[in-house]
């Protein structure tokens, strides 16, 4: 058995999980708080949300929470090291972004289409999910990638106002 080659590249850190975590609150939050806004401007929001029960809503928030999460720490473990400090802007960073908020939007409509089709009861509104799929991939990888442009800015603000342990040389 051959030794491995000095030349193979390590594996990237572990994003930190903490900061994951708040990014995919802040996230979650921000789109619940933009679409009851948009709801409230185009719709009767009443109408739309007075036969859905709690449990309901509750659900469809930590769903939309837990795929961020999950998609979040899958963007930022492919890119390496991504914590307050340390953005990485650049094809890669952005790329995973679009990619990964793509997947998200999709899964989270999927959950919603389900959801919805088991709470009023109508399944025939899953029939919608390969129309919706694509324009929810563009949507999320367009929201994927507005926030980790706004995300990368918030950590590098965060980042001079309170350096860090590890700063890199030059970057007070």
């Amino acid at each position: 058995m051959e030794p491995p080659s000095s030349s193979a590249t390590p594996d990237p850190p572990a994003p930190d999980l903490l900061l994951v975590w708040s990014l995919a609150a802040f996230h979650a939050a921000f789109l619940m708080v933009a679409l009851v806004l948009i709801l409230q401007a185009f719709g009767d929001i009443q109408a739309l949300t007075g036969s859905l029960n709690t449990a309901a809503g509750i659900a469809l928030y930590l769903a939309l929470w837990g795929l961020t999460g999950w998609t979040t720490y899958r963007a930022a473990a492919d890119v390496g090291r991504v914590e307050p400090g340390f953005p990485r802007f650049g094809a890669a960073f952005l790329g995973n972004a679009i990619r990964w908020g793509g997947l998200n939007g999709f899964l989270f409509l999927t959950m919603l289409l389900v959801v919805t089709a088991i709470g009023f009861r109508i399944p025939q509104i899953l029939l919608a999910l390969p129309v919706a799929a694509l324009p929810a991939l563009i949507v999320g990888g367009l929201l994927g990638a507005a926030f980790a442009v706004i995300d990368g800015l918030l950590l590098h603000a965060a980042h001079r106002v309170v350096p860090g342990e590890g700063a890199p040389p030059g970057n007070p």
